[in-house]
């Protein structure tokens, strides 16, 4: 299938609205950014944006008597929403002394879900693409100053009187000073930027783009996050499939390939292959956990799902310390995205959270095989990659009240948007 001209505009989209566009591309960066700015300023900056974009954007709701346009965001959102809503009165009537904890998680999550329907609404599908590109490059920028930070012995970044621990225990954490989380933000990047490598047809830019998805697929394996290395892989070979059916020989295998082979130079030239390829040995993972106290995931999985069935409304902030206490082992995180809903938010946030996950997943893979531009089925395996990986990934921890995520879940909407499908296969 040979190239074709793409236009992701939208007849709907809300074409007078570029001063709201430039501020979702600060919130991204910002957001993503976050860790550091939240300890330099007293507010946090991505929410100081997020709420002149929804002030700005109400605004011109209500002015201009526009459409409030459906995504595939909404109806997971509404069910989240109503089972924050029924564990708070749970609480309420319990008398639960976590009731203000639990509201103010739940209000964090609801400004975080609103401002991602408020970026779909600014948002068409070209739009999406100019924030994905954003998203990723300022990921692979974050990476690489943590990458610099490994290969010149330098574990600490001080930034007037604030210090960040780039360096865990031998695993890269970036400025969030925690693996995991550095290694879920860059599972979703890392495919993107294979998609621009792919879509480019610069030479130069085709560098750019290959020498950021390295940068981000080194900072990943650097992490040394088994959970997001899995996920990223599982992805990744996933788009790799679906796209050795849209290019003519091995091409995007060659650019994954390269991608693959520059990340293990770099981690080469820190000296940390031999570190990273015992820590994803399983006998290493098996002596871990003979010579650790800590419960294991299947142990408190098996609690949190025991007190699912004690309360379908949800335990709120309170199931960390049941979940702990149930195991002795004090407060305890559930380190599963979806029993977190389901024992946190009770049943109705179990099943918001599971259609947050499969619907986005099951139209980009109908889009990635029925669209009629090839850079558009390539745009929707790179997003498909993305969130398979970042979904495996929150298997084993729960990533979620972040705004970059959720932005990230309003490009892909934006993008299922605009798919030009034939014969209207693809409804929204």
């Amino acid at each position: 299938m040979a190239l074709q001209p793409l236009q992701l505009k939208d007849k709907s989209s809300q074409s007078n609205l570029p001063i709201m566009r430039m501020g979702v591309y600060l919130l991204i960066i910002f957001s993503i950014g976050n860790a550091i700015m939240e300890r330099l300023f007293p507010v946090e900056p991505d929410f100081i944006v997020g709420a002149l974009l929804l002030i700005g954007f109400w605004g011109k709701l209500v002015l201009t008597k526009r459409k409030w346009r459906k995504s595939i965001l909404d109806k997971p959102v509404l069910i989240i929403l109503f089972a924050m809503a029924l564990s708070l009165l749970n609480l309420a009537f319990q008398g639960s002394q976590y009731f203000n904890e639990t509201a103010i998680q739940y209000v964090r999550l609801i400004s975080i879900m609103v401002l991602s329907l408020l970026v779909y609404q600014i948002t068409d599908g070209q739009d999406a693409i100019k924030i994905l590109k954003i998203f990723t490059v300022t990921v692979a920028f974050v990476s690489l100053l943590a990458i610099f930070g490994f290969l010149t012995g330098i574990s600490f970044i001080r930034i007037g009187g604030l210090e960040i621990s780039i360096r865990i225990k031998g695993r890269l954490g970036g400025i969030y000073e925690q693996p995991n989380t550095f290694g879920a933000i860059l599972t979703l990047a890392f495919p993107i930027g294979i998609v621009f490598t792919l879509l480019n047809k610069s030479i130069l830019k085709k560098l750019s783009w290959i020498m950021i998805s390295i940068l981000c697929l080194t900072g990943l394996f650097l992490s040394q996050s088994r959970s997001a290395i899995l996920g990223a892989l599982v992805g990744i070979f996933t788009m790799a499939a679906i796209l050795r059916r849209l290019y003519k020989g091995s091409h995007s295998i060659v650019i994954i390939l390269l991608a693959f082979a520059g990340a293990l130079a770099m981690i080469m030239a820190t000296g940390m292959l031999e570190p990273f390829l015992i820590r994803l040995n399983w006998d290493y993972y098996i002596s871990q956990r003979i010579e650790s106290a800590e419960p294991s995931r299947l142990e408190i999985w098996n609690e949190a799902i025991r007190l699912a069935f004690n309360n379908p409304f949800g335990y709120g902030a309170e199931t960390k310390y049941i979940v702990g206490k149930g195991l002795g082992a004090g407060e305890k995180s559930v380190h599963n995205v979806f029993l977190s809903f389901l024992s946190g938010m009770g049943v109705l946030g179990f099943i918001g959270i599971i259609i947050l996950a499969t619907t986005p997943l099951r139209k980009l893979w109908k889009l990635a095989f029925a669209a009629l531009y090839i850079e558009l089925r390539t745009l929707a395996a790179g997003l498909f990659a993305g969130l398979v990986g970042f979904w495996i990934f929150n298997l084993a921890h729960s990533v979620i009240h972040w705004v970059a995520v959720w932005v990230y879940f309003a490009c892909a909407a934006a993008v299922i948007r605009s798919g030009d499908i034939k014969g209207g296969s693809l409804t929204l």
